[in-house]
């Protein structure tokens, strides 16, 4: 018996017996084979089988999972699972916002997020050798039970008990307390309208955020409290004097204290809690003397001050809050001296910036553009007369008609007599003679600047400008009249001059 390869004929060394076995075969790949017979003595071909066709088939991948867990707690410490695959293998999770995977050849790494199920599977690829697989498990995350507070101090008078409250943990929202049990839950740690001289079993729990992730407490160990039977006040050790602490009412938010009832060297809380669209004003704490009281800001709304040997009076205003103007320039800055400034020129019309997302706050301005920027804040007027005295200034320019009108009040009567200089950078010193003419007041009063001639044109428009509050100067002695303005000075000049 001869076997030979059924495409080419030749031999194949080695096959001398009846059952010749064939290796490194690839699957999903068809083979072909045929069988020879030859006479013993020449060697030659005596008959030849029909040629057989052999199917390699794929074996059967596997995914093999070890140190799976499928149970866990919230605020648990990530936890590992190790696995075993035929071919490439991908590991995912159906929840990422319950638990993540992370895997490092083979030794997965599984972090809890949040409270739920996710399912984590483990999926092998199909190759030349193997089919597909996969397997995986599902993991449950129970909430976090939140632990139970400690009730440790109380105040009383004869009709009142007011629980000291406990620090709220991480993911409660709140304390509730009852004094019946459990039978019935208050947010309040003050129980009134009680009998004097009467004991009373006080237990309080958390309660659980909204995020999901949280359950409630369990009820606290029972603080037995009594009520004072002498007409005055008393604390958990007997006999401690209380003071009471009064709200006054406000308008636009809600304030509250805890305890109610301190007696002196207690810390006191208060809660202050802005409706929606304002914020605090003033927060004011003072005594029976109406003396103040010093408060400690503790942030997100909670203020604390210590409690005197007095009654305390706790008052607090709320004011709305201004809403920030947009504004839409890159190189504009929300801390920028002039960010306001720019918004209110944006807003009524007087500029429009330099660019879409531009409004150049350090270029220098140039006269056409301040009498623009005044002739827009002041309404755009239309001017009573056509005649233009200037043959700089041409009928198509954007300046036109604020130039005219420039002219006829006063503001400018150009450079010289047949000239206005539109395109000549604006000084500080004529910006401001440009608004004190339009504003038309009389100034009087004392020079502060050394470099403002008591004779130059400027010098009453400089003092009206430092008395309305439109500029400072450049120092305390300078005003710099011949710097050229920039563009952020000239928006700000005319926004302390014409906004309200």
């Amino acid at each position: 018996m001869v076997y030979r390869h059924p495409d080419s004929g030749t031999e194949i060394n080695g096959a001398t017996s009846q059952t010749y076995e064939v290796k490194s075969l690839t699957s999903d790949t068809t083979y072909y084979c045929k069988v020879t017979a030859v006479n013993g003595n020449d060697k030659s071909e005596a008959a030849t089988s029909n040629t057989v066709t052999i199917a390699v088939a794929s074996a059967e991948g596997s995914v093999v999972i070890s140190d799976d867990k499928t149970t866990a707690t919230y605020g648990d410490a990530p936890f590992t699972f190790t696995y075993t695959a035929s071919g490439t293998a991908t590991v995912e999770s159906s929840n990422t916002s319950v638990a993540t995977v992370s895997d490092s050849n083979g030794t997965v790494t599984v972090t809890i997020v949040g409270a739920g199920s996710a399912t984590i599977s483990v999926s092998s690829a199909a190759s030349t050798e193997y089919t597909a697989a996969s397997a995986e498990f599902t993991l449950t995350v129970a909430k976090a039970t939140l632990t139970a507070p400690v009730l440790a101090n109380y105040t009383a008078t004869t009709t009142s008990i007011t629980v000291t409250e406990p620090t709220i943990p991480t993911g409660a929202s709140k304390v509730q307390y009852s004094i019946d049990d459990g039978m019935n839950w208050q947010d309040s740690n003050e129980f009134s309208g009680l009998t004097a001289g009467t004991s009373y079993s006080v237990i309080a729990k958390f309660v659980a955020n909204d995020s999901g992730n949280y359950a409630d407490s369990a009820s606290s160990t029972a603080l037995s409290a009594r009520t004072n039977s002498n007409g005055g006040s008393s604390g958990g050790g007997g006999g401690t004097t209380t003071y009471t602490v009064t709200v006054d009412s406000a308008k636009n938010g809600t304030v509250s204290v805890s305890p109610k009832n301190a007696s002196k060297g207690t810390t006191v809380t208060i809660t202050v809690k802005p409706n929606s669209g304002y914020e605090l004003d003033d927060l004011t704490v003072t005594d029976k003397n109406g003396d103040a009281v010093r408060i400690k800001d503790q942030g997100n709304g909670k203020y604390t001050f210590t409690m005197p040997a007095s009654k305390i009076t706790v008052e607090a205003s709320f004011t709305e809050i201004e809403e920030q103007p947009a504004v839409s320039f890159v190189d504009v800055s929300t801390s920028a001296y002039y960010y306001y400034a720019v918004a209110w020129a944006v807003e009524n019309g007087v500029t429009s910036g330099t660019s879409a997302t531009t409004f150049s706050p350090d270029a220098a301005c140039t006269r056409a553009q301040a009498v623009t920027f005044l002739w827009r804040a002041a309404g755009s007027p239309a001017p009573k007369s056509s005649v233009n005295p200037f043959t700089d200034v041409s009928t198509s320019a954007y300046y036109y008609d604020a130039v005219l009108w420039a002219v006829e009040q006063g503001i400018t009567a150009g450079t010289g007599a047949t000239t206005f200089s539109p395109d000549a950078t604006c000084t500080r010193g004529q910006i401001v003679t440009f608004l004190y003419r339009a504003d038309g007041t009389t100034t009087s009063g004392s020079n502060p600047f050394t470099d403002v001639a008591d004779n130059a044109y400027y010098a009453d428009a400089v003092k009206w400008a430092v008395a309305e509050g439109v500029t400072a100067g450049t120092s305390a002695t300078t005003f710099s009249p011949d710097a050229s303005c920039t563009r952020s000075q000239i928006v700000t000049f005319l926004y302390r001059a014409y906004a309200d």
